[in-house]
């Protein structure tokens, strides 16, 4: 962020649990994202629940490009 953002009564940093490692299972997801292309944000919070895929799968068998998906992600 490119300024720091006050605390307050409705404004706190939350914890965040140690990645463990977990290569199955479901995972939820968060977000106010696009939900169709070329659309606004959800103006509410959004979950879902997807399943975990190997860094392998999201790669080479997903539609995207590798070259789209980083290391980081």
């Amino acid at each position: 962020m490119a300024t720091p953002v006050p605390l307050s009564k409705t404004i706190q940093p939350i914890c965040i649990p140690p990645y463990k490692g977990e290569t199955e299972g479901m995972l939820t997801v968060t977000g106010w994202g696009n939900t169709m292309k070329h659309k606004m944000g959800s103006k509410v919070l959004m979950k879902v629940e997807v399943p975990f895929i190997s860094d392998y799968d999201c790669r080479y068998d997903s539609e995207y490009y590798p070259s789209m998906i980083a290391d980081s992600m």
